[in-house]
């Protein structure tokens, strides 16, 4: 495979984990995820990121917004711009915010960099436990291939 091709694409390892359900019944959960990097203009984190085919927006945990100190639209009055998000866990409500930098991680370097991306930031901690990549700009940007027997995904540079 020539270096070209390799800066092209990447290939993560999902994460896997077990858990006992209420009924005592062992499930396996198997995540997609990628390591990411998130810069604001005061701070910056490395963290994970679940890639979800199912959500049509990023999502950034409060925490992490808390963290980076991210600043929140407002509308023309002035007002914070609240938004009714529907997911896994239920209803509830978001806050949009303005955050500089996510890149997608290979190994140490960046493989690509967003800029200037809305992310929508749940009003609540603990409303959801990763950074969630949606369709809003990775989706567009990448082929992504799901392995799920190998437990990997791909992402190749369209």
């Amino acid at each position: 495979m020539s270096s070209e091709s390799e800066d092209r694409k990447i290939v993560c390892k999902y994460l896997t984990y077990r858990y006992k359900n209420a009924e005592g019944i062992f499930r396996t959960i198997r995540l997609p995820l990628v390591n990411i990097y998130l810069k604001s203009p005061t701070a910056d984190t490395e963290t994970i990121a679940l890639l979800d085919t199912g959500a049509t927006k990023t999502l950034l945990p409060l925490e992490y917004a808390q963290i980076l100190s991210l600043q929140y639209l407002t509308d023309d009055k002035g007002n914070l711009l609240k938004i009714e998000t529907v997911g896994a866990g239920g209803t509830f409500y978001c806050l949009l915010a303005l955050l500089q930098k996510l890149c997608v991680k290979k190994k140490t370097k960046s493989f690509c960099t967003l800029t200037n991306i809305r992310v929508l930031v749940p009003a609540k901690e603990g409303v959801i436990p990763y950074v969630i990549l949606g369709r809003d700009y990775v989706f567009n940007r990448f082929d992504i291939t799901f392995h799920e027997n190998r437990q990997k995904v791909t992402f190749t540079k369209a």
